[in-house]
């Protein structure tokens, strides 16, 4: 038996960030997270395109720009939906999540889903500052895994 797995190394790897600017103190926690682990594991800032929208609903379009552009290997996606209106907290996480997924699968690039998803901005706060939760951080993870990976499939 064969098992496939993509490595935990960056070197080489070009990634786009999209982040929403909506809750910008806590994106930018996400970001931070996001780099750190990128920086980490050999990612060198040239390699590194961030782009910020003004709400979480625009991150999809921008996320498929960028995994349609051959100068990014992945795109990972940070924001912070809280459920304030319930009607509006489960269309964006329903719309802007099942977009992300969508555009992973037509352009067959790693698009990472890397926003923060909670009830309410007193926990998005905690949650994005604790490193092991941090989703940017996670997502920077997942992102070189999966490009590896693909590389070796």
């Amino acid at each position: 038996m064969k098992i496939l797995q993509g490595k935990l190394l960056g070197r080489g790897i070009k990634v786009g960030i999209v982040v929403s600017a909506l809750n910008k103190e806590i994106a930018l926690e996400l970001l931070s997270g996001t780099l750190e682990a990128l920086k980490k594991h050999g990612i060198k800032d040239e390699y590194i395109a961030v782009a910020w929208v003004p709400s979480d609903i625009e991150i999809p379009l921008v996320a498929k720009k960028m995994a349609n552009n051959e100068m990014y290997d992945a795109v990972i996606c940070l924001g912070v939906i809280t459920k304030g209106s319930i009607s509006y907290f489960d269309y964006v996480c329903l719309e802007v999540c099942k977009a992300i997924s969508v555009v992973s699968l037509s352009t067959e690039k790693p698009v990472i889903n890397g926003i923060l998803i909670t009830n309410t901005i007193e926990e998005a706060i905690e949650k994005s500052r604790i490193e092991s939760e941090n989703n940017g951080y996670n997502a920077a993870i997942k992102a070189m895994e999966m490009v590896n990976l693909l590389d070796i499939i």
